[in-house]
C-alpha cells in the first residue's frame, strides 16, 4: 500500500515491484520494434514510406520534446 502522506513528492511513497522495473534503454527499444512491426502491417506500396516503417520515437525516447522547437503562439487577436 502506498503511503497518502508521501503522495505528490516525486515516487517517494509507492511501493514499486522490483520484477517491473525496466531501464529506458529497454522502453526505447521495445517502442522501435513496436513502431517497426506495425510498419509492416501497412500494404507493400506503404511501405516505401520511411515515417512508417522506421522508428521514430523509439529513436528518441524519453527525450523526444527535449530538442523540439518551441510553438510560440504569434496570432494577434
Amino acid at each position: 500500500m502506498f503511503n497518502i502522506s508521501e503522495c505528490g513528492q516525486n515516487y517517494v511513497g509507492w511501493n514499486w515491484r522490483n520484477d517491473k522495473r525496466t531501464s529506458t534503454e529497454n522502453i526505447r527499444e521495445q517502442l522501435a520494434n513496436f513502431e517497426k512491426g506495425s510498419g509492416r502491417n501497412y500494404p507493400k506500396i506503404a511501405r516505401d514510406l520511411p515515417y512508417l516503417t522506421e522508428p521514430d520515437v523509439g529513436e528518441c525516447y524519453p527525450h523526444c520534446d527535449d530538442s523540439a522547437p518551441s510553438v510560440v503562439n504569434t496570432n494577434k487577436t
